[in-house]
């Protein structure tokens, strides 16, 4: 206060003038000037005289320190209704609305220059006969939204250093890693019934070792030693409670490949692809089986008109007429909700699962029908990331969300410039 009294301002605001009164000193003299105050015709003398004197001195300074000043008190405290200091009475009132400063925001936002519009929706196309990157990823990005395929696999590099610790990614080839380790082993669902409570968790611990060495070193170093231990009695959990639930009640089968590499070429390019597990069924047919560390996408999101889930489809395509595939399945492995996902022949191939007939809100003929939609479909997308489709139409509200490219593509800022606008822009 002492220091504000000195200085002179282009504008001042003093708060807290009520009752006690803006007089610098202990409550007890500021009460006493108040007091004083309130009462001019009373003879002043002694102490309580000179901090009257000093208190109105003080608030004449402070007034006397810009063009505009403005006291201000709080109206209630506690429910109690408060009176402005006495040495701020012989002031005008006034009302408080409009001395309320609108926000910095609005003022930075108000002189921003006119954004310039330009319809860019198409990236470079990709070079005749080079291989797609990303593999089943760009298939689902292109569907998911054409603008965050084309960044991510085209235009733009999102791969940044290495975080510390074990990421999604990381987490999801340990379990990858771990399963195929335990196949390796145990081959057919024959020999996993013949193993009792002891040697199963014996097999799984000895997996998971296994499938540790799957991800980098240096990750693992990044971790205390006790959330090493939590991600590997994780993955522990999530084998044991998938080979429970699920692997022990299915009709017989054999794991006839793990992490098998496959090609498939799409719209002129070459794609990589890695499929989990290959299970004969005993008589010829083929189930395909992809795991999933998180949600799985519903069969019938599989025949949307922006297809989503396309990597068991993609798969199918790779395997090609020769395989005789009975059934498309995701091993769903997040934590509660473990489950197989998928698509069957035939009830009886995996009871349980939904076989084309079963299916709501799409029109599926028959096995083969599917079959036909889901490379359709993605027979388009393949065609659309070729010719460089990048426009900003995401699926719906959860792909962008999840996606790290909004500030790449500014979709939320145009959005809120368009909002109440006629013009049906999505992006800039």
């Amino acid at each position: 206060m002492l220091e504000a009294a000195g200085l002179s301002f282009d504008a001042l605001w003093v708060a807290g003038a009520v009752g006690r009164g803006v007089a610098a000193g202990t409550r007890a003299q500021s009460a006493a000037a108040d007091r004083l105050a309130a009462q001019p015709r009373r003879a002043a003398r002694g102490p309580a005289a000179r901090e009257l004197a000093y208190a109105r001195a003080l608030t004449a300074q402070l007034d006397a320190s810009a063009p505009t000043v403005v006291f201000s008190y709080a109206d209630t405290v506690d429910d109690h209704k408060n009176l402005p200091s006495p040495l701020i009475a012989h002031l005008p009132r006034v009302a408080a609305t409009w001395l309320q400063p609108a926000p910095a925001s609005r003022a930075l936002f108000a002189s921003e220059p006119a954004l310039e519009r330009v319809a860019d929706e198409h990236a470079p196309a990709w070079t005749a006969g080079a291989p797609f990157r990303g593999g089943a990823t760009l298939i689902e990005a292109q569907s998911a939204c054409p603008f965050q395929a084309a960044a991510r696999f085209v235009c733009a590099r999102t791969d940044g250093p290495m975080l510390r610790g074990l990421q999604p990614t990381e987490r999801g080839k340990f379990v990858h890693a771990a399963f195929a380790a335990f196949w390796r082993g145990v081959r057919d669902q024959r020999t996993l019934l013949a193993l009792d409570e002891s040697r199963l968790a014996a097999t799984i611990a000895q997996a998971v070792v296994a499938g540790r060495a799957a991800v980098n070193d240096a990750l693992w170093e990044a971790l205390p030693p006790v959330v090493a231990a939590v991600e590997s009695g994780h993955v522990e959990r999530l084998m044991k409670q998938w080979i429970d639930k699920v692997e022990r009640n299915r009709p017989p089968f054999v794991v006839a490949d793990e992490e098998r590499r496959v090609g498939l070429t799409l719209a002129g390019h070459a794609l990589d692809l890695r499929i989990d597990r290959l299970d004969d069924l005993g008589d010829g047919r083929m189930a395909v089986i992809d795991y999933k560390t998180g949600m799985s996408v519903a069969p019938e999101r599989w025949f949307d008109e922006r297809p989503q889930g396309p990597q068991l489809g993609l798969y199918a395509m790779a395997l090609g007429a020769e395989t005789r595939i009975a059934a498309l399945v995701y091993a769903q492995l997040k934590p509660g909700q473990v489950k197989a996902v998928g698509l069957v022949d035939a009830e009886a191939t995996w009871p349980g699962l939904p076989a084309p007939a079963d299916l709501r809100r799409v029109s599926v003929a028959d096995w083969t029908d599917a079959q036909q939609q889901l490379a359709a479909s993605i027979g388009a997308l393949a065609q659309a990331a070729h010719e460089g489709d990048a426009r900003i139409v995401p699926r719906g509200p959860k792909v962008c969300r999840v996606c790290a490219l909004m500030p790449l593509c500014r979709k939320a800022a145009v959005d809120e410039a368009d909002d109440g606008a006629d013009d049906t822009e999505s992006g800039a």
